[in-house]
């Protein structure tokens, strides 16, 4: 029953990304293939999280993508770290990327 129900988890699962056409990001060494129209975007090195989204989420729907605040940049980005800054007592989440 165990190895049934599995299988058939398995094939709902397939059938749905079939018919949602979604398009898998490609593993390269244990790492997401960064796509060139991200790095050709990151004109700096460092980012708050406001301005990466407000900058991607509309780059992300031209290509069938949608921004999500928990996976975006994990998944798509270069190699990056966080930070936290407070400016004007307002603190925010830098990105830092590797370019």
């Amino acid at each position: 029953n165990l190895i049934s129900e599995i299988y058939n988890d398995s094939i709902s699962v397939i059938g749905e990304i079939e018919n949602e056409k979604f398009i898998p990001v490609k593993q390269n060494n244990n790492t997401n293939e960064i796509s060139d129209w991200i790095l050709d975007n990151l004109i700096k090195s460092e980012y708050t999280y406001k301005e990466l989204e407000k900058m991607f989420t509309p780059l992300f729907e031209e290509r069938g993508l949608k921004w999500n605040k928990n996976t975006s940049i994990k998944y798509y980005f270069p190699t990056f770290t966080k930070t936290a800054h407070t400016k004007n007592g307002v603190k925010e989440r830098y990105y830092n990327f590797n370019l």
